[in-house]
């Protein structure tokens, strides 16, 4: 699933309040979290898996790169689901070589993730996506 892209306006953050982002790209990360801070949502980030584990306040949703260093997207969505069972899960990545994007999120869904938005993708695709699961789950 690709989240199309609305105004930032209509994805105040009514469905979900505690959003973990993990990215190791630390431009893009600060771009979303930016966003993400101006829709409304508590934003905490990692540079790569091993953050779900540290963190103490559970996250309520989960951003997270496919392709990380050290605990990658795939550890880190497991990890997630053990730790918060409800959290919802948003993957995303741009693909590397063989590693296709459709490939990565393919994956990610199959592994439980609730949606998938590929890079490059406008930040506002990211609430867009938040928004539609929690009107999935009727928040």
């Amino acid at each position: 699933m690709r989240a199309s892209a609305i105004p930032l306006a209509h994805a105040k953050a009514t469905v979900f309040q505690h959003v973990l982002l993990l990215d190791p790209d630390q431009a893009f990360r600060s771009q979303l979290a930016t966003c993400l801070r101006s829709a409304g949502f508590a934003v905490r980030e990692g540079e790569d898996g091993r953050a779900v584990s540290t963190t103490l306040t559970p996250a309520e949703v989960l951003i997270v790169e496919m392709l990380m260093p050290e605990t990658d997207g795939v550890e880190a969505i497991l990890k997630a689901r053990a730790l918060w069972p409800e959290v919802a899960v948003v993957a995303t990545t741009a693909g590397c070589g063989a590693l296709q994007p459709d490939y990565l999120l393919s994956l990610a869904l199959h592994l439980g993730a609730d949606a998938a938005v590929s890079k490059p993708a406008p930040t506002a695709a990211f609430c867009t996506a938040i928004k539609e699961i929690g009107a999935r789950r009727g928040r």
